[in-house]
């Protein structure tokens, strides 16, 4: 019961953080977003799947779900990489509309051209997940309704930022590495946060391993909690692109309980079935360091800017992503998918449709290695910044050296905000229940919406399963 409060208080708390916290920071020129797992879907693990999952009678149960999604609308997450208000940048050194100068990303001075991005998104692999009631195993009362569970997830994900050049005049040498708007923001001696065409990723995704118990069950009534943890099984990203493809819960370690309920609306008599049910899967991810990559304070895309270091004796600039990004810890707290709908079922057809809400609260970056006072944005000549420069704009050499100080780093640019998205989905399929075992297969469509638009893409899916308990 104490597990079943927690989830809910959590639950509540992500939703409203959405909406009170956010509001105070814009969401634009940020370098990290979080998108929900494909595998994480309520509706889609558990229909059908309570068939063999709660006939405690026969004691393994299978399942194998295949999923795919993609977003189908993906224009309102510009202004999340972009800077504030701006949909389109313009590469320019003198033009009153300028949004970037072109020196500072290797450009020739005479270089104009302008710089849109179009992220896009899909996701597609499947599930194996397993359940074995051990209350067999030893002869123990307390045992009798308890679970073991089991299961993998196999991806193959693909992000891109999908960087775009439009109206070039007076590109650079070909010869050179960086001649235009696609080869500078793919610079060769930029270490990170770089923007250009990323492969598919295939991974297995993580394994989860977890117990559960029922609560009771009541002919079409029940009530089930259950516990596991969730195991990344690949590296860990490396932020050397923006808006690289995610896997799951970004390589985060997470621990996992949720509920399963069922209510029956008509009687048991009907010749047909309606029962209502709710889910819900709470997540806590535990802290890991991450690379991330920061502007600075009231400077949108500072990060591309050049640095120069106080004791370099020579006129040798650096690039601003190699020093704006540092190794931190990340604690990314909870994620939670709560999951409300309506089960009816006539002699061995089930429908299922109802509405959730998938909700992360947002992760807390904190700087963890000592930061180095002594990288100051270039100014016109070796040993001088100049401080007062913007991403657009050259300012004047300062009297003396003026160092970035970690104050100065705007924390939120790298850091995931809270986000919630709404899904509507439906399942349909055919399930046999028998003494001997039960089987089941099906398959269901979904779409997702953000509750703001900046900070998650719209997203429809579809999965097909299979399965069986005896």
């Amino acid at each position: 019961m104490k597990k079943i409060v927690l989830s809910l208080l959590i639950t509540t708390t992500i939703l409203h953080c959405e909406d009170d916290l956010l509001p105070k920071t814009p969401i634009a020129s940020r370098t990290s977003m979080f998108l929900h797992p494909i595998f994480q879907n309520n509706a889609m693990d558990k229909s059908l799947w309570h068939t063999a999952w709660l006939h405690k009678e026969h004691k393994t149960a299978l399942q194998v779900t295949g999923f795919y999604q993609q977003a189908f609308h993906t224009e309102h997450i510009q202004q999340f990489f972009l800077p504030e208000f701006r949909t389109k940048l313009r590469v320019n050194q003198t033009a009153l509309n300028r949004d970037i100068n072109p020196a500072w990303i290797g450009l020739p001075a005479s270089f104009d051209g302008y710089l849109t991005i179009a992220p896009s998104y899909h996701s597609s692999g499947f599930r194996m997940e397993a359940r074995h009631m051990i209350g067999d195993l030893f002869n123990f009362p307390f045992l009798k309704n308890i679970y073991l569970t089991a299961s993998g997830v196999f991806t193959v994900n693909k992000q891109e930022i999908n960087l775009a050049q439009s109206d070039v005049q007076n590109a650079g040498s070909s010869s050179s590495p960086v001649y235009d708007i696609l080869t500078a923001f793919n610079n060769p001696t930029w270490n990170f946060d770089k923007m250009a065409p990323r492969p598919a990723k295939k991974a297995l995704a993580e394994l989860r391993f977890g117990y559960g118990t029922t609560i009771f069950t009541s002919g079409r009534a029940h009530a089930i909690t259950f516990t596991s943890i969730s195991i990344p099984t690949y590296k860990k990203p490396t932020n050397e692109y923006l808006f690289d493809t995610q896997i799951g819960h970004d390589g985060h370690l997470g621990v996992m309980w949720g509920l399963s309920m069922q209510l029956p609306v008509n009687r048991e008599s009907d010749s047909y079935q309606v029962n209502l049910h709710i889910d819900l899967e709470n997540t806590y991810l535990m802290k890991d360091h991450r690379y991330r990559t920061f502007d600075l304070k009231g400077k949108e895309w500072s990060r591309f800017l050049l640095l120069r270091a106080n004791n370099q004796p020579f006129d040798i600039t650096i690039p601003g992503v190699n020093i704006l990004t540092q190794r931190v810890m990340v604690a990314p707290h909870h994620t939670t998918d709560f999951t409300f709908g309506i089960r009816t079922s006539t002699n061995d057809m089930e429908f299922d449709f109802g509405y959730a809400i998938w909700a992360h609260g947002g992760d807390k970056v904190r700087f963890t290695e000592p930061w180095q006072n002594i990288y100051g944005i270039a100014g016109s000549f070796t040993l001088q910044t100049a401080s007062t420069s913007t991403i657009a704009t050259t300012g004047p050499d300062d009297a003396t050296f003026t160092p970035i100080l970690i104050s100065d780093l705007n924390i939120d640019s790298g850091s995931m905000p809270a986000v919630m998205v709404h899904r509507a989905f439906g399942t349909v399929g055919y399930a046999h229940r028998g003494e001997k075992y039960d089987a089941f297969i099906g398959g269901g469509v979904f779409a997702e919406a953000p509750h703001q638009k900046a900070k998650a893409p719209m997203i429809w899916g579809t999965h097909v399963k299979a399965g069986f308990g005896f």
